[in-house]
Parts: C-alpha cells; sequence; structure tokens
C-alpha cells in the first residue's frame, strides 16, 4: 500500500508505506528512500494481514490533515489526485472506476455483489468502495472500527455517512498494473471477508434500532 496524507498547503506532506509483508526486496528498497525523504514512514506487517489491516496501519499512522490511501501497485492514477477539490471537514471524497478492463467475470461478480449489499444492507449507494478516497484524517481517526478485512472500507463509509459527512464522488482511471498479481478475488481474501459481512449486517441492523 502507498499511502499519502498531506496537509491543504501541500507544503508538508507524510508518506507511509505498508510492507504487508512482502517477499521481494520492497523492505530494502523503502528503507533507501526513507534516508533520502524524512518524510516517509515505513510500517511493517512481519506476517501478511491483508488490505484490510493495511488501511487501518495507515489510519493509525497518518498525522496530517487529509488522508487518501491508494495501492502501491500502479493502478491508480495520482494526478487525478491534484484535481481533486479542497475537502472540508464536512465532506469525504470517493473516487470511482469508469471501467475496469483488467478485471475478469469473477472478480466484476464480485464487485457487483459487494456494491449490492452496501446498498441494500447498509443504505449507502457508492459507485466503488474499493477505490481511491480523501478524507479529513480526523474524521477516521475517531471512528470506532470494528472490521480488519477489505470490508473495512464499507464500514468507514457507512459510519461517515451516519456522522452527517457528507460523500462526493468523482470519476477515476484505472491503470494496468505495473507489478505483482492481485488478490483481491483470492481464496485467502474471501475467508477473511466472509465472517466479516455478519459483523457488517450486525452494525447495520443496530444502527437501525438505535438511530445512531
Amino acid at each position: 500500500m502507498l499511502p499519502i496524507a498531506r496537509n491543504i498547503s501541500g507544503n508538508d506532506y507524510q508518506i507511509i508505506i505498508v510492507d504487508d509483508a512482502s517477499s521481494d526486496d520492497s523492505r530494502e528498497i523503502i528503507c533507501q528512500i526513507i534516508d533520502e525523504n524524512e518524510n516517509v514512514q515505513l510500517v511493517p506487517h512481519l506476517v501478511n494481514k491483508g488490505i484490510g489491516q493495511a488501511i487501518l496501519s495507515v489510519h493509525k499512522n497518518a498525522e496530517k490533515e487529509n488522508l487518501c490511501v491508494i495501492s502501491g501497485d500502479g493502478e491508480t492514477n495520482v494526478e487525478e489526485l491534484l484535481e481533486c477539490p479542497k475537502v472540508d471537514p464536512s465532506t469525504f471524497v470517493s473516487f470511482y472506476r469508469t471501467s475496469k478492463p483488467s478485471y475478469t467475470n469473477y472478480r466484476k461478480f464480485l464487485s457487483y455483489m459487494n456494491r449490492i449489499f452496501n446498498r441494500w444492507v447498509l443504505g449507502i449507494n457508492l459507485k466503488d468502495v474499493n477505490w481511491t478516497k480523501v478524507y479529513k484524517t480526523e474524521d477516521v481517526q475517531h471512528l470506532q472500527l470494528d472490521l480488519t478485512s477489505a470490508l473495512v472500507e464499507s464500514e468507514i463509509c457507512f459510519k461517515l455517512i451516519r456522522k452527517g459527512i457528507e460523500l462526493h464522488e468523482l470519476p477515476s482511471k484505472y491503470l494496468d498494473r505495473i507489478s505483482g498479481v492481485s488478490g483481491g478475488g483470492s481464496f485467502q481474501t474471501l475467508r477473511r471477508v466472509f465472517p466479516e459481512i455478519i459483523k457488517l449486517i450486525l452494525l447495520a441492523l443496530k444502527a437501525r434500532i438505535t438511530k445512531v
């Protein structure tokens, strides 16, 4: 994961790189970058914890006013972030991919089911919940999050919206991966997700009962 958090002025920034137990020489390369740039920080995972835990590690270590998390495989066009409107305290930005040419039919089916689940169970209608977002760091860090799998992104959006923070969606171009193999639909990923589906359902039910 290559998350970026920076203040509104753009003159002060923090780059947090989560090494999720990589098996290549990523750690050594990251350390070389840190030696040359004091604004870069490494968060190492000794065992592979998946995207959900990587996102949570970013949130825990972010120190700047605005927070954005992007994958480190080159699929995100970071230039789009420069065009992102100012994120005020009552708004968060969610980018959505206008197309997913590299997705197999299986991955497209999983994405469709995720979107249906979010809409009908959580009551949130996001075009692409698992893509780039920009938040106020304080808003996210104040959330009490229960999930640790990739579904944590649904939980984050659900809780932000219920707090009255407005969703603003922007189109995004999906670039070809420059390295690695996607594990989004792998058995390991699904094994982490399925037990947490029940947690999300209970979370939605509790919210409807308590009206909070």
